[in-house]
């Protein structure tokens, strides 16, 4: 799934609809990445990412405390974000974060894919 939608030309079209991407980095090591936009209100986060040994180091704290103050700057309300349904860990961090599962999300994303998403919101 990454190959057809994490991948130069696809990165690219993302970039030409409105999305921005932020590199991370913790000790001058490249960690991970994020993808956000605006909808509505709120902040999407569609992209965060961090490598496994960079977790449980406060990145991800840091990198969301970064979006809440661009939200902020922008006039948005909130972050928000999907989480697969299945991917326990990421809803544990995420709820530890402060997100609140505000719902479910079912669709067709392409390629025979299929989103079975929660919905996660944070204030700003």
């Amino acid at each position: 799934m990454l190959e057809s939608f994490q991948n130069p030309k696809a990165i690219l079209a993302q970039i030409n609809e409105g999305y921005r991407y932020f590199l991370l980095s913790y000790e001058e090591d490249f960690i991970g990445y994020m993808a956000v936009r605006q909808k509505g209100k709120s902040l999407l986060v569609s992209k965060f990412y961090i490598k496994k040994d960079a977790r449980q180091k406060g990145c991800a704290r840091n990198a969301l405390a970064f979006l809440k103050k661009l939200a902020k700057e922008e006039g948005l309300l909130s972050l928000s974000l999907t989480v697969n349904i299945h991917n326990t860990p990421a809803i544990k961090a995420y709820t530890a974060l402060g997100f609140i599962n505000t719902g479910t999300l079912v669709q067709e994303i392409g390629e025979g894919y299929v989103m079975d998403d929660y919905t996660f919101e944070i204030q700003c």
